[in-house]
């Protein structure tokens, strides 16, 4: 995209390669790789603000990451490679801060929002409607305090893995499978 650096997150079973490029203009970007290496690269853009980054797609060439709304927020993004204009908010309008870390080939898109009391939550997130997003954490409290957890990958039978602070010290992540249907059967 002009700029001086880049990093590549994730490779689809087609070769597609995502990631983020710096901008000629300084700004990193969400970058849809040309495989080629011929320098064919498209930026996927953003939603508003002036940074983003793709970290994972899937078959259909579905990416999810994160994109600037302003210069404090960043929403969890399904971005559209044929059209940025068309790059989709994940985030439900109570959250201020989001993440979409994985896209199965079904279209599942999990990642964390942080809610207004500054937890992070794992997050199944709707692309059809944000206001039907699932807290994943649901039975995972931390006796001291600290709700936090992200979803970081969902396969395509729909499992869903990443952490939790859930342990009996003040810093204490376990690996957690969580229930999709945030129920609370999750398991530690």
């Amino acid at each position: 995209l002009g700029g001086q650096e880049s990093m590549a997150y994730a490779i689809n079973n087609y070769g597609q390669i995502v990631g983020w490029a710096f901008h000629e203009d300084g700004n990193r970007r969400a970058t849809l790789f040309d495989r080629t290496g011929t320098g064919n690269n498209v930026d996927l853009g953003t939603l508003g603000g002036r940074h983003s980054e793709a970290w994972s797609i899937n078959i259909h060439g579905q990416a999810v990451g994160k994109a600037r709304v302003d210069e404090a927020s960043s929403h969890a993004t399904l971005f559209d490679p044929t059209d940025p204009c068309d790059n989709l908010n994940l985030e439900r309008p109570d959250n201020d801060m989001s993440n979409a870390y994985s896209i199965n080939d079904h279209g599942l898109v999990v990642g964390t929002a942080r809610l207004p009391n500054w937890d992070w939550k794992a997050t199944l997130f709707d692309s059809a409607d944000p206001n039907n997003n699932i807290d994943l954490s649901a039975g995972l409290s931390d006796p001291h305090g600290s709700d936090d957890s992200c979803a970081l990958s969902v396969n395509n039978n729909g499992q869903i893995a990443g952490y939790a602070h859930t342990g009996t010290t003040s810093v204490c992540n376990r690996a957690i499978l969580f229930d999709p249907t945030g129920s609370g059967n999750s398991i530690n």
